[in-house]
């Protein structure tokens, strides 16, 4: 007897692809919409039969009306705490204001991702959404959202949008400040470890550490620059490919704190002393910061201030239509693992 295989559910994206129309005018279509073509509707309802599509009606009566629920989407965090500082801080706001929130992770190296969401959408009664890094500057999914006609609020974009709410910080100007704090320490070997590049904000961190040095007239050493990934484990890696590249550094800034904490120990297992030998910096201040020891001098990055805002302007968006740009500044966090050039000192590895 031959098994039967499952037949996967078609989507409202199929229809719209099979169609050759918007996601919005297969949705029209659905919800019995004016001012769709003809010729236009017909393709729609051709498509609809061909694929056996059915509509959630039950959310379609539903989006009539205001559901009180906002979606947060999240993937792959700057460090463990982030998505816990990004909760609270929409939580908080929801609270406030008697909303729901509902908290996806989202996975976009898994071929399934846009269904999942499309699924997510067509059978979820929701308000509006907020994007957290990388997925604040991912096009494809911010325009699945508005064809959707939904309300968007990104968290720490690179790129501007006139279609969202974007709530950002100073990353260029604050990774900058913390390569300036360091020269006048007497700093001039300033090493660097650059974090996921899917992260369009670790970019401005890295311009960041460029423009300081600049202004502070010392040129660029690309033996002092390493990739990292943003964990612990790659803090560790960068730290030895910077030790043994032929400069020693007096300083080595990393552009997050899981890798500046992986940063200290493997100096400490080289047996080099933070920061009477070495001096370590960080970026964002989380907990684990002032848990280390040596504590570690970091940039402190508001992000739960960061998604209250987004969350705020979100539910005033959802009566007033208004599209807004904030930001909140990130500031300097000076602790025990950095200080003053050890003069005549030779480091080795």
């Amino acid at each position: 007897m031959r098994a039967k295989k499952n037949r996967v559910k078609a989507t409202i994206k199929d229809v719209a692809s099979i169609a050759g129309v918007s996601i919005k005018t297969v949705s029209r279509v659905t919800n019995n919409e004016p001012n769709v073509k003809p010729s236009t509707k017909n393709k729609v309802i051709e498509a609809i039969k061909q694929l056996k599509y059915t509509p959630n009606h039950s959310a379609r009566r539903l989006r009539a009306r205001r559901s009180g629920i906002l979606a947060l989407f999240y993937e792959n965090p700057l460090s463990g705490s982030y998505v816990l500082d990004v909760q609270a801080g929409a939580l908080n706001t929801c609270q406030t204001h008697a909303y729901d929130l509902l908290i996806h992770r989202c996975d976009t190296d898994d071929l399934r991702f846009e269904d999942e969401i499309m699924s997510l959408l067509e059978n979820k009664n929701i308000d509006g959404v907020i994007l957290t890094p990388p997925l604040s500057d991912n096009t494809q999914l911010l325009n699945m959202f508005l064809e959707f006609n939904l309300k968007v609020a990104r968290i720490a974009p690179a790129f501007d949008n006139q279609q969202a709410i974007d709530v950002r910080t100073n990353d260029r100007e604050a990774a900058a400040s913390m390569v300036t704090d360091l020269i006048s320490l007497g700093h001039k070997k300033i090493g660097f470890i650059i974090g996921k590049s899917s992260h369009k904000v670790i970019q401005y961190r890295h311009l960041g550490y460029k423009d300081a040095l600049k202004k502070g007239n010392i040129k660029v050493n690309n033996d002092l620059i390493a990739q990292g990934s943003n964990s612990f484990k790659s803090g560790y890696e960068a730290a030895a490919q910077i030790m043994t590249s032929g400069t020693i550094p007096t300083a080595i800034f990393a552009s997050t704190d899981d890798m500046a904490a992986g940063v200290i120990k493997y100096l400490y297992s080289k047996g080099i002393r933070v920061p009477q030998d070495i001096s370590v910096a960080g970026f964002d201040n989380i907990p684990l910061a002032n848990q280390l020891s040596p504590s570690l001098t970091t940039i402190h990055q508001p992000i739960q201030a960061m998604s209250a805002m987004a969350t705020e302007q979100l539910i005033a968006s959802l009566d007033d239509d208004a599209i807004c740009e904030k930001t909140i500044e990130s500031h300097l966090v000076r602790r025990e693992s950095t200080g003053p050039v050890r003069k005549n000192k030779t480091t080795s590895n």
